[in-house]
């Protein structure tokens, strides 16, 4: 979202996107709580397909850690797919 490589410790952080964060966070922490709800109402053998944007997802600290938090038993029968408009070119 900011546009700077992740992996580049030298490019700071813009200021107009710092107070995304907490936002992003936020999101983050509530659709994890939602899937770890509808989990514990269905029974085991029911998929789910979640459908989020990539930053939710990568990096490890978004949606996935968070629900594996609490259900480390789904880590052997979740896949993740992160496309990137760099893929398409």
């Amino acid at each position: 979202m900011t546009g700077r490589d992740l992996n580049d410790s030298e490019t700071a952080l813009k200021e107009d996107f710092r107070n995304m964060f907490p936002a992003q966070i936020i999101r983050d922490a509530s659709m994890a709580n939602k899937l770890h709800k509808l989990l514990r109402i269905s029974n085991s053998k029911e998929k789910f397909l979640v459908i989020c944007g990539a930053r939710h997802m990568a990096f490890g600290h978004g949606v996935p850690e968070r629900l594996f938090k609490n259900n480390e038993n789904l880590k052997n029968s979740t896949f993740t797919i992160i496309s990137r408009e760099s893929d398409w070119n």
